[in-house]
């Protein structure tokens, strides 16, 4: 079986009337893909919401949307603290987005 699109682009089994075509010209169809503009890197911010000094995890509670996300010691200074406001990233781990490339702020 053959499929033919009509003029409103439904799909029909009868092939379009020769007098309907409409001729289009290659050079007015366009195909790109536009450039994609440079972001500037803006790090997230929050603040160290908890941490367990024994087992070197805790959370960072997001400044604008108080999110939390998990962190282990490796990804931050040792002098991390409660209550110390940090930038951060994420990435994706096991159980969610993790925070990692953790920086103390002043």
């Amino acid at each position: 079986m053959i499929a033919y699109v009509d003029e409103f682009g439904n799909i029909t089994d009868t092939p379009p009337e020769p007098q309907k075509k409409e001729k289009v010209m290659l050079e007015s169809i366009l195909i790109s893909t536009p450039k994609k503009e440079e972001e500037e890197y803006i790090p997230l911010s929050g603040k160290v919401d908890f941490f367990n000094t024994n087992r070197g995890f805790g959370f960072i509670k997001k400044a604008n949307s108080g999110e939390k996300y998990f962190f282990h010691i490796n990804n931050a200074f040792a002098s991390i603290e409660e209550g110390n406001t940090v930038t951060f990233d994420l990435e994706r781990g096991k159980m969610g987005m993790n925070a990692v490339n953790i920086a103390i702020l002043e």
